[in-house]
């Protein structure tokens, strides 16, 4: 449908409907067939009809034969640079290098081979063109003015982070996308900030009482005799988001905090759901497209879990609406918009399918990048003392005025100007996402900066939001500094007139700038401010010692380009004195 016209009343315009999908069987390697509706490799021409039926064979297999070693001999063609380029390897190009390196490869490429008139500079990913964007104007122009012009067209492989052939959020586009964007920015911005922001409260003070409670039963006392233990600060976080992201869209509380056991077990799911994925993702050959993998098979049984988990919700939503006739009767969540969207042409509903990976990409987008931002941050802070303790007295003073409660509404959660610029630091360092995808369509390319930047044809372009936090002269060109954490620099910003600097992308930008990024930065204020509020927090002697080998930098990767902790984060959260926030509670 993809000519019709979205409709904005309601109920909902669902995306133009797509054909009923399943997965694709996986074969042996000596089957043929199609996959997702795409030809086998190769497709001989039409055999000559005068000719004999074993001739014809053979002139089929020639063929096949032919365009085989054509295409494995154009592996091997070094396609000339035009920007500067690292080296490369045949066939793989610097596909290794990435795989081993990641962001710290990048970083390096762009300080030797990005500093040129252009601003970009080539990298080779198996026989594509990537250019590897480093100027924040060319990397918004990119983003913005030529949005249109080279979409988000290289999504194939984080499409595999939801499914095999398309994804709602990231791998449709136009107004099957729009329809979806506009549905996910309703169920996390607008009049749902202050019913979340007052959850990321609740929640946030049942992780602090949970703290409490454990360390009571432990009987471990700090130095100073107050209560305190040692807490995985990933995971932690990754508790509340969890909970909030499920409440934005089911209206319904998942007690994992609290450890309810089908709650655990559906976050433990999500886990390994994601481990999975991640783990498919950096399978640069895609194995796991033919073949049950290990890593398929677990993410088959995991996504199932999910899958049953979600179906309940959406069977008893239905239930509801078609007990009272009319959806505005249910909660206007999510769930309810989704199963209420039409296509505006034919009337039809989305598939339940569609409804399950909307809602599995929407839960993790919603909690895991803010988590470990979240995680991040309290850690920076940690080995800040003094940063962390003007953080802890802004807290202060913002609940004492509120008579000892949290902040919990949009108004509110403002007033913590330094937690935020503490929190803006923490993902300029360590952004949740390494790269921000851009493609050239096949056969077409183009130009960027006035002609400064030649796109060649088919070309992908990244950005990648942590190369753009850790140049030195776009953060004022010494080097030590950029790489500290001082969350000042962004009040200095302002003190200039600048809300935030240019070279500052931790959400992309543009149409496709994140949907939910005032409902991050909400989030992970409110959440931080909890746990400030009642304990303090200091590194682990394993932890101050790694982060002393390394200079300060936390130990973090970036598996499949999406930022993930290859050990926890530990951190000793300490009981804070009885005060007037803890004695209103």
């Amino acid at each position: 449908m993809g000519t019709s016209t979205l409709a904005s009343s309601t109920p909902a315009a669902a995306p133009p409907r797509r054909l009923a999908r399943g997965r694709a069987p996986r074969v042996s390697p000596t089957q043929g067939g199609t996959r997702g509706g795409r030809d086998s490799r190769v497709v001989a021409g039409a055999a000559d009809p005068s000719a004999s039926l074993p001739q014809a064979l053979l002139d089929a297999v020639s063929k096949k034969f032919e365009d085989d070693v054509k295409g494995v001999t154009s592996l091997f063609e070094e396609t000339p640079a035009t920007y500067p380029r690292p080296p490369t390897l045949p066939v793989a190009g610097n596909t290794l290098d990435i795989a081993q390196g990641g962001h710290e490869i990048l970083l390096e490429w762009a300080l030797e081979y990005g500093n040129n008139p252009a601003g970009v500079h080539e990298v080779q990913m198996l026989g594509q063109t990537i250019l590897h964007v480093v100027d924040p104007k060319i990397a918004r122009e990119l983003m913005v003015a030529k949005s249109n012009e080279f979409p988000d067209r290289g999504v194939s492989a984080m499409a595999k982070f939801f499914r095999e052939d398309q994804a709602a959020f990231v791998n449709t586009s136009g107004e099957q996308w729009m329809a979806y964007r506009k549905m996910g920015t309703a169920s996390v911005n607008g009049s749902a900030l202050d019913r979340l922001a007052g959850k990321v409260a609740e929640r946030s003070e049942a992780l602090a009482h949970a703290w409490r409670r454990k360390a009571e039963a432990a009987g471990r006392l700090g130095g100073d005799g107050a209560l305190a233990l040692e807490i995985d600060m990933d995971t932690a976080t990754q508790a509340v988001t969890l909970e909030v992201i499920h409440e934005a869209l089911f209206s319904e509380t998942l007690d994992v905090i609290d450890e309810e056991p089908d709650a655990v077990a559906l976050a433990r799911s999500f886990r390994r759901f994601n481990e999975a994925n991640q783990d498919l993702l950096n399978d640069f050959l895609q194995l796991y497209q033919r073949f049950d993998t290990p890593d398929a098979h677990r993410r088959e049984t995991h996504r199932a879990r999910l899958r049953a988990h979600f179906d309940a919700r959406a069977d008893a939503r239905e239930a509801l609406i078609a007990r009272t006739g009319n959806a505005k009767d249910a909660p206007q969540d999510l769930l309810t918009a989704l199963l209420s969207a039409r296509d505006p042409a034919t009337g039809a509903r989305l598939t339940r399918d569609d409804v399950n990976l909307t809602l599995t990409e929407m839960m993790v987008a919603g909690h895991d990048t803010t988590a470990a931002t979240v995680a991040c941050l309290l850690t920076l802070l940690a080995a800040n003392p003094e940063t962390l303790h003007r953080a802890m007295r802004e807290v202060d003073a913002a609940c004492d005025a509120l008579g000892g409660r949290l902040p919990s509404t949009v108004k509110e959660v403002a007033e913590l100007t330094f937690l935020d610029d503490a929190m803006k630091e923490a993902m300029r360092l360590y952004p949740a996402v390494m790269i921000v995808v851009r493609k050239a369509d096949d056969g077409v390319g183009g130009e960027l900066g006035e002609g400064r930047v030649r796109i060649p044809e088919g070309a992908g372009m990244w950005i990648s939001p942590y190369v753009m936090g850790r140049l030195p002269h776009l953060w004022g060109g010494d080097a030590d500094d950029t790489r500290a954490f001082r969350p000042e620099r962004f009040e200095a910003f302002r003190a200039e007139g600048a809300k935030e600097p240019e070279a500052f992308m931790p959400f992309g930008g543009g149409p496709r700038v994140c949907l939910g990024s005032r409902f991050a930065m909400l989030e992970g204020k409110v959440t931080a401010a909890a746990i400030l509020r009642d304990f303090d927090l200091e590194l682990t002697p394993e932890l101050a010692g790694k982060l002393a080998e390394s200079k300060g930098e936390l130990p973090i990767s970036y598996a499949a380009g999406l930022m993930s902790f290859p050990e926890p984060l530990r951190l000793v959260a300490t009981a804070r004195a009885a005060s007037a926030a803890s004695d209103a509670r």
